[in-house]
């Protein structure tokens, strides 16, 4: 039960950042800013820049909204600066940021707590690897991501050995089981997961055209037994759980052609944009975006009373 809250509270919207999701965080900004000034009236728009926590007026407001996608926004970086001061701000703490930023950690984490995930290969610091270094560990096709990024920026799919041209192959780097099948995600709120969505995009990867740009990827609720919706809910919230997530998250899955359900990756500040999956999922239970943005706040201002 959310508590009553003051609404002549100073809020301050993060966004921008120095992060390459710069641009996706600008547009989630801009709209949950727009949802908590028709409550908050003293709501404020801040563009972060890399001087965010070095003056004394970034520090004025009561409480902090934050929209900064991938790094120092994501990572814990925003957090620890937040912390120090000892303001109010949502999201998932300094540890669990640092957590799920780091794609490889998760990964293990999950692994030693039974939660299916795809087979993966590390790639070492101060190390260039071969490409047949790379497929005697992880078979063809397989995926190249960044541990530590978002939004599919930097994501290769490598099919045949020459897919491997021109990419110099070492840390931040993993290589990463290609799970062929249907893509799926689940927002979690408060610790309670929201409606499934899978993920049809026009080709055959969901990438970052496809999640920012595209008019043509498409999002549909129940395209599968309400049995095996259940079984991603309750997978989703004990990846909430496990990693110490916080107000709202997206936890994205696979399940392969064979019915297995694999864990992509966990989202600690899912989209707030026109195609962001978070929204449409609260949608589905009767929460507005604007609901949803002020219970997401309320939340933060209540950890601080």
């Amino acid at each position: 039960m959310i508590q009553k809250v003051n609404e002549d509270l100073l809020v301050a919207v993060l966004h921008g950042g120095i992060s390459s999701e710069r641009n996706v965080s600008i547009d989630s900004g801009l709209s949950v800013f727009e949802a908590l000034k028709k409550k908050y009236k003293n709501t404020n728009l801040i563009d972060v820049k890399s001087d965010f926590g070095t003056s004394k007026d970034h520090f004025k407001y009561d409480v902090y909204y934050n929209v900064l996608h991938g790094e120092f926004g994501e990572d814990g970086q925003v957090q620890k600066i937040l912390e120090k001061e000892g303001k109010a701000y949502t999201g998932s703490d300094i540890k669990s940021c640092q957590l799920t930023m780091d794609k490889i950690a998760t990964k293990k984490l999950l692994i030693s707590k039974e939660i299916p995930t795809a087979d993966f290969l590390e790639l070492e610091k101060n190390k260039i690897y071969s490409p047949e270094e790379i497929i005697n560990s992880v078979s063809m096709p397989l995926v190249l991501k960044p541990s530590n990024g978002g939004s599919s920026i930097f994501m290769k799919m490598v099919y045949e050995l020459d897919d491997f041209n021109g990419i110099e192959l070492t840390y931040p780097l993993f290589a990463e089981s290609f799970v062929d099948g249907r893509e799926f995600t689940v927002s979690v709120f408060e610790g309670n997961a929201l409606p499934v969505i899978e993920i049809v995009p026009e080709g055959d990867f969901y990438d970052f055209e496809a999640k920012y740009k595209s008019n043509k990827t498409q999002y549909q609720f129940d395209t599968i037994s309400e049995d095996k919706q259940l079984e991603l809910q309750n997978l989703a919230e004990s990846v909430y759980e496990i990693t110490g997530s916080r107000d709202a998250v997206r936890v994205d899955f696979m399940i392969d052609k064979n019915d297995n359900v694999f864990v992509l990756e966990l989202n600690s500040i899912p989209g707030m944009t026109s195609h962001s999956l978070l929204p449409k999922a609260a949608q589905k239970v009767g929460i507005s975006f604007d609901d949803l943005c002020q219970k997401i706040l309320e939340l933060a201002i209540i950890r601080r009373k």
